[in-house]
């Protein structure tokens, strides 16, 4: 078995790596040929959204972070590409991508053990998690690995060291909330189920974000008695739209939309942060983004879990129908059987002790196969102790068994019940647990393959020779029951030397085949 596993995981590992490796290169690539670049209280050009940390962490966890070697890989591509003929370019292409892995890394790691397996955002803790571990301390840890190895590396002067790093890891923290949901987002989220009023929704949603986004960054720069940051978190409350009605996926395309049309039209001179100027026109930009960000993850989270709620009450719903359903038919069914049993017993008794005895005896008899099934939660039990209990009831049971060990589902066990009672009581009445030698042998012999059970029912004494023994009700009751309930035939035979019954049944194989599994 471990030879087949391992082959499986590095086929895995070798197709994983080039695909994150090519997408961690593509998108830095990107970054620096299209992203702006914005001046910080570091005074250096400081982009305002990282792509790659978040595209990084994202594929790691859909791909296994075994596959950090591609964030490597891709990462010195990048810088070698970007930065050749550079002086820092050996700095930026082997120290800077030692950062960006650890950081992806130790994300999908912390993401891994905390959630249990499950996924991120489809609950408030999970959300919670992805924020703080994902996207503060890995990219903390990330940043703080890169920016110093660069200026051990460059001997840059160590009094720009905060501010370099507060800059570094805010563009990666943004970039890992706004592009982890929009990725993983379609795996281990269930599907939005659209109906014709939801549709609309979206139609509106969609409109109205492109509208607001639209007046918001347009050529001139609107409401100039409106400081612009206020103004900026106007689509805030579409975003909470978003996530409030179309779950982690809404608010994920929401936040990736509204972030992208903010650094556009930053970008192109437009909109109420461009009237900003230095560091504050970065700051308000991020700040933007970051705030529709945690809002659209943990609004989208929350509506999972309120999804989430709604299939759990309405399966619950569906099993206590199910439930009410299946006590009504045993109800019934347990009334018809008293019933019957009760105008058996008028037939076969000759006196009312005899009727008394008779129909008390039967009613004990399912209710001690009841209890049996009750004290097993109503899973199959074996035909071994049905036998055994219905033979405590009734005094010198002098019962032995032989043959396979045979398990029989709830409703099985319950005719098998009444028709053991039947025998025994027969037995005891008049054949041979009547006489204080006799002793009654039942052998089991059960085909696997064709689920069939035979039963022989012999008797070791004599019957009583005053007594002339006719079949009654109890043995048409039995006949009755085999045929039904047990799908099966009954061969009764009663001779002077005592009573031979053999039975052909099918076995359900739901209850046969957990214990020829179990061994």
């Amino acid at each position: 078995m471990t030879s087949t596993h391992r082959p499986s995981k590095r086929g895995e590992l070798l197709k994983g790596v080039p695909i994150v490796a090519l997408a961690t290169f593509v998108t830095m690539t990107l970054t620096f040929r299209m992203v702006p670049q914005f001046y910080g209280t570091s005074e250096l050009p400081v982009y305002p959204i990282w792509p790659a940390a978040g595209v990084n962490m994202a594929l790691l966890w859909l791909l296994g972070a075994a596959c950090w070697p591609g964030v490597l890989i891709g990462s010195a591509l990048a810088n070698l590409l970007a930065f050749w003929g550079e002086p820092y370019v050996i700095s930026y292409a082997l120290l800077s991508p030692l950062g960006n892995t650890i950081e992806a890394w130790l994300g999908v790691v912390l993401l891994r053990r905390t959630c249990n397996g499950g996924h991120p955002l489809r609950s408030l803790h999970g959300a919670a998690r992805l924020i703080l571990l994902a996207g503060i301390v890995a990219t903390v840890t990330g940043g703080l690995v890169s920016v110093t190895l660069i200026h051990l590396v460059e001997t840059r002067h160590w009094a720009t060291f905060p501010n370099i790093l507060l800059e570094w890891n805010l563009s990666s923290f943004i970039a890992v909330l706004v592009f982890v949901p929009i990725i993983i987002v379609w795996k281990g989220i269930r599907p939005i189920r659209w109906t014709g009023t939801r549709l609309a929704q979206a139609l509106v949603l969609a409109l109205s974000l492109v509208v607001v986004q639209a007046w918001l960054f347009q050529s001139h720069t609107p409401g100039m008695w409106i400081p612009p940051e206020p103004l900026v978190l106007i689509s805030l409350p579409l975003v909470f739209w978003a996530g409030s009605q179309f779950g982690a996926a809404g608010a994920a395309i929401a936040v990736c939309f509204t972030a992208t049309t903010a650094i556009v039209g930053t970008m192109l001179g437009v909109g109420p942060i461009d009237s900003l100027s230095g560091a504050q026109r970065l700051i308000v930009l991020q700040a933007y983004i970051l705030i529709i960000a945690v809002v659209g993850i943990l609004i989208g989270a929350v509506s999972c879990e309120r999804e989430d709620a709604r299939r759990s009450l309405e399966r619950r719903a569906a099993f206590d129908r199910l439930l009410f359903d299946e006590l009504n038919h045993r109800v019934r069914n347990t009334l018809a059987s008293l019933l019957s049993i009760v105008e058996m017993g008028k037939r076969d008794a000759t006196s009312v002790e005899d009727y008394s005895s008779l129909v008390i005896g039967r009613i004990h008899a399912m209710a001690r196969v009841h209890d049996m099934l009750t004290d097993q939660r109503w899973k199959p039990i074996s035909f071994r102790s049905l036998l055994a209990s219905i033979a405590a009831e009734l005094p010198q049971a002098r019962v032995q068994v032989e043959g396979d060990k045979v398990m029989l589902v709830p409703a099985q066990a319950v005719a098998a019940g009444m028709i053991l009672h039947e025998l025994l009581t027969n037995a005891h009445r008049h054949g041979a647990l009547s006489h204080p030698t006799g002793s009654v042998r039942v052998s089991l012999s059960y085909d696997p393959l064709t689920a069939r059970l035979r039963i022989d029912w012999t008797e070791s004494a004599p019957l009583k020779p005053a007594v002339h023994w006719q079949p009654g009700d109890g043995m048409r009751l039995i006949e009755g029951l085999v045929r039904s309930d047990l799908r099966g035939s009954a061969h009764l035979e009663i001779t002077p030397e005592g009573a031979h019954h053999r039975f052909e049944i099918i076995v359900d194989r739901e209850a046969h085949e957990p214990r020829l599994a179990a061994g």
